[in-house]
């Protein structure tokens, strides 16, 4: 049965992303590369004392990796931009392993999912051993069941102390990270980032060009998009006004005819039903008779069941494995079989027996 007050979640962003790859792949290749996907990025990581760094991109061909000394040197970023200049215009990512960050699933009332970081903020103490103002935290849901009050949160954290020097060291040779992500697990896809570390007043690197040309060319799709639905719409607006006219006339009529139509189409159902029933099932009378005919003088029933066409019978006989093949010789017993080992009653003697049975009507010529 359908419930009509179950509540509907609307994946909005996932809705836009799949909707941003369809239009990306109706661009032209020229387009395409101005606006690459936008997965591609620059990921950093710290290893010792050395900084690697890795160009994360689905694009075949443009791999990219370098390592850099942690040691202060801030021409070595520029360096590097001096032999890959379009290393320039990618986002730059930091990206903590498990040893630098404290990654965690916690459960949470779905009430909090409107409100999930500030909730988070003041549970903070409760679900880690950290006080809020000790470390830089993100969550995101991973998973959420309907009918269920609760749903699963991915809670990522690490100490402002040791997240601030890091990037203290990155600034060193010239790198201002835009974002702070975490690997959740030990095995994570690089091309998806969901947590974002660092504060908003760390975050000194400024947008680069594809991200405005990013939003730019959304927005003429955009408008392209509503043009396109827009204009049509009130081009045939004077024709569909024609037709309603034209519809109004007529819609007394074809009210009512509808309305017979129904009511024909039930009556019709409903004779056909009583007729299939009628054809199909053998009277219950007749089952009776059939059993008194077949039935030996010396077995005794003691229940039965009939429904939707299907006979089950219980009893005693002296020998209940003939009362298969007594019952098959029947031209309205079929698939007959026992649906319980056949037993002895100790007070009688006899044989109680559990027979299950497929009950057909007679063919006209055989009535």
């Amino acid at each position: 049965m359908i419930r009509l007050d179950t509540k509907i979640n609307l994946d909005i962003r996932g809705f836009l992303h799949w909707w941003g790859t369809q239009l990306l792949a109706a661009m032209p290749e020229a387009v395409k590369k101005m606006v690459a996907d936008s997965y591609d990025f620059l990921e950093v990581s710290e290893s010792g004392d050395q900084f690697s760094l890795q160009l994360v991109t689905s694009e075949p061909g443009r791999e990219f990796s370098h390592i850099l000394p942690n040691t202060a040197n801030p021409s070595a970023w520029d360096g590097l931009l001096q032999l890959n200049p379009k290393l320039q215009d990618l986002p730059l990512v930091l990206r903590l392993n498990i040893g630098q960050a404290l990654y965690q699933v916690v459960s949470l009332p779905i009430a909090a999912e409107s409100n999930l970081h500030q909730v988070i903020g003041f549970e903070m103490e409760r679900l880690t051993p950290f006080k809020i103002e000790e470390v830089y935290y993100d969550a995101r849901t991973v998973e959420k069941k309907s009918g269920l009050n609760q749903f699963k949160v991915g809670l990522v954290l690490t100490p402002r102390e040791k997240l601030d020097s890091m990037l203290e060291r990155l600034a060193g040779v010239g790198l201002h990270p835009g974002r702070v992500d975490v690997i959740e697990s030990g095995v994570q896809e690089k091309s998806l980032l969901h947590y974002n570390l660092l504060p908003d007043d760390k975050n000194k690197k400024p947008g680069n060009r594809r991200r405005k040309m990013h939003g730019v060319l959304i927005t003429l799709l955009v408008s392209l998009v509503i043009a396109a639905c827009a204009v049509p719409a009130y081009m045939k607006d004077g024709y569909i006004d024609e037709l309603d006219s034209k519809v109004r006339k007529e819609k007394k009529v074809a009210t009512k005819i509808l309305t017979l139509k129904k009511e024909a189409e039930a009556i019709l159902r409903a004779t056909d039903t009583l007729l299939t029933k009628k054809t199909n099932n053998p009277d219950m009378v007749e089952i009776l008779s059939e059993l008194t005919e077949r039935v030996p003088n010396n077995t005794w029933l003691t229940r039965f069941n009939y429904s939707n066409g299907k006979l089950q019978i219980h009893g005693q006989s002296p020998q209940a494995s003939n009362m298969i093949g007594i019952l098959e010789d029947s031209p309205i017993f079929t698939q007959t079989s026992f649906i319980s080992p056949v037993s002895q009653d100790r007070k009688s003697g006899m044989e109680r027996f559990q027979i299950a049975t497929q009950v057909t009507r007679r063919k006209k010529s055989d009535q």
